[in-house]
């Protein structure tokens, strides 16, 4: 591991969770699901399941959902719980 310490001032700002445009869209994912519907979600650029299932996981967190999530031949499925 490397690190430095730099000042406050030249430091990037801290984003906030679900802020981001990708966090957006996994936020609209969990708010638009239903009973008896299951989003399928494909990975792009070279996404890993595993960090796809890990963002759908906080955002459905942070809207106070349980949700339900599995992966078949590279698809991701979410449903609520």
């Amino acid at each position: 591991m490397k690190w430095t310490l730099v000042d406050r001032d030249r430091a990037p700002r801290p984003t906030r969770p679900g802020t981001t445009r990708k966090a957006r869209s996994y936020d609209r994912v969990i708010a638009d699901l239903r009973i008896g519907k299951v989003a399928r979600i494909e990975p792009e650029d070279g996404g890993s399941l595993r960090g796809l299932r890990a963002s759908v996981t906080r955002a459905a967190g942070r809207a106070g959902q349980k949700v339900r999530v599995w992966d078949h031949d590279g698809t991701l499925y979410v449903e609520l719980a």
